[in-house]
This record gives structure tokens, sequence and C-alpha cells, in this order.
């Protein structure tokens, strides 16, 4: 995250080459969608580190894209919040219907989040 953004300018980050109007509906939908209504205009130094992960997710989803890859992007959080994104990534994946290609050192979290995988030693 940007440390000199609000949640909704790290949201919009990635909808600048989207009209006002559009941008302004995609952003209020993403607050929606990843929970994080009445954080707008908090800086992600006064957010806890899910939140702060969830506004990631938001600005990544904001523009649409075809596939997401991710890589590690629940290392650095504890175990509680760790299960409740995971459990968030894959309904949203599903719902969006967006491939997500997701990188992890830990099997038992690529298992549960998996359709197949790929096993590097």
């Amino acid at each position: 995250m940007f440390p000199h953004l609000t949640v909704k300018q790290n949201i919009a980050f990635g909808l600048f080459k989207s009209d006002k109007t559009r941008s302004s509906q995609r952003k209020n939908e993403l607050v929606s969608l990843m929970q994080l209504a009445g954080l707008e205009k908090r800086y992600p130094r006064e957010l806890s580190g899910g939140q702060q992960q969830r506004v990631a997710f938001a600005r990544a989803f904001a523009p649409q894209p075809e596939i997401l890859l991710l890589d590690e992007p629940f290392a650095a959080l504890d175990t509680n919040i760790r299960a409740e994104l995971r459990q968030n990534l894959a309904l949203l994946s599903r719902d969006l219907r967006l491939p997500v290609v997701f990188i992890t050192h830990d099997l038992e979290e690529a298992y549960m989040l998996a359709d197949r995988i790929a096993v590097y030693d």
C-alpha cells in the first residue's frame, strides 16, 4: 500500500484510465465487497494488517484484471487473519471468475485454495 494515500485513493490507483463516474462506482463496489466501509479516509498506518491486505486486494481487483498473480500475500499475517483472508480470496476468485496464480511456501495453504498445484523442488 502507498502510505501517503487513503484507503479509497489506494484502491483508485489502478483506475487512472477510467472516467470519474466509473472510477467512483468501482471504488464503492470494492469498498463494499472487501468490507472496508467506514475506513475510506484512513491511511495504511491507521489500519490493521488484515484491513491493509483487503485494501491491497481491492486495489488489485480494481482494474478488473483477467488474471491475478499473488506472491505470498498472507505471509506477514497472524493465523486468524490469514485463515479469514484465505477464505475471502477463495470466494472472491470464484465469484468474480478470476483465475489466480498463487505463490506460497505453505503447502496447507496451497491445498486449501488451489484447483491445480505445481510444486517446485
